[in-house]
């Protein structure tokens, strides 16, 4: 990110002051080294007034931050115009190439980058997502009402799930069974049922038999 700002101001610049960028090439000035610098110290305040609101929640920034988001909510609530202008710069934003592009860039990093962890003996994602479940599991053991309102929510959202979910795997199990052959079918039965099947394919043949031999016997009795 760092280094795509630096390029971005070495553009704008170049762009807007050539005159003045040309200048600095002539006194032995590197713009781009320059612009590296520029973002780093940006970058680098940036972090460091998000690092000292996060670990203050009384600082002023925090509560100048609250009170702005209120207004705007308020003001979406209660003015149409300043919704429709909200909309209408939302739609844009979500309908611009570059947006598009640079948040598949940022999805393709992101993938890149969960490769990259998990593939490593020791993953920073692992390691977080195994002291995540440890506090979790330290939580339900010793907080009986974190407990219940957890098993509250899940059975809420397997009730409201369930029907949807009912149809879906119906629907998928039925579609998959009527897409195979034959021969898929007797040999997925086969090692479902396993060597039971044995046993019902022989008692079908010997009942089927003496069936047939009491019929046979009773005719001849009868003739």
């Amino acid at each position: 990110v760092q280094t795509s700002f630096a390029g971005m101001i070495v553009d704008v610049a170049q762009r807007e002051y050539p005159a003045v960028v040309a200048t600095m090439g002539l006194v032995g000035i590197d713009p781009n080294e320059l612009g590296e610098r520029i973002a780093r110290g940006i970058v680098g305040g940036v972090n460091g007034l998000l690092a000292e609101v996060a670990a203050d929640p009384d600082h002023p920034r925090r509560a100048a931050f609250d009170s702005l988001v209120a207004e705007y909510v308020e003001r979406l609530k209660h003015d149409p115009a300043f919704r429709e202008r909200v909309e209408a710069a939302r739609q844009d934003l979500f309908a611009s190439p570059e947006l598009a592009g640079y948040l598949a860039g940022l999805w393709q990093d992101l993938e890149d980058w969960l490769c990259w962890d998990l593939a490593r003996p020791h993953s920073r994602l692992k390691a977080s997502m195994a002291r995540a479940l440890e506090a979790l599991g330290r939580s339900l053991a010793e907080n009986k009402a974190f407990g219940e309102s957890l098993n509250e929510h899940l059975e809420q959202a397997v009730e409201r799930f369930a029907p949807e979910l009912r149809e879906a795997m119906t629907g998928h199990v039925a579609n998959t069974v009527r897409a195979w052959k034959d021969e898929d079918l007797v040999r997925e039965v086969e090692l479902s049922v396993g060597r039971d099947l044995q046993f019902i394919r022989l008692n079908g043949t010997l009942v089927g038999g003496l069936i047939g031999l009491a019929l046979y016997a009773i005719t001849q009795a009868l003739g």
